[in-house]
């Protein structure tokens, strides 16, 4: 279980930024990891403005039969 007060937000505005496995695409967009709203663990938060985007990408993800 996440402890609030060690729970940091990080934000991807505009610049893609990695982890393993994922990276970000964002254009007037934002993703955020922030402490969960209910006080356990973390949550995603994604916000745009006008006609942008902020997805997560997954280049190696490989669904079987290229669907969920």
């Amino acid at each position: 279980m996440t402890d609030v007060a060690e729970c940091h937000q990080s934000d991807a505005h505009d610049a893609p930024k990695e982890g393993r496995g994922w990276t970000t695409d964002t254009s007037n967009g934002t993703l955020t990891i922030a402490c969960s709203s209910s006080g356990h663990g973390r949550e995603l938060r994604v916000h745009i403005e006008g006609n942008g985007r902020a997805f997560l990408v997954f280049p190696s993800l490989k669904p079987p039969g290229n669907s969920f």
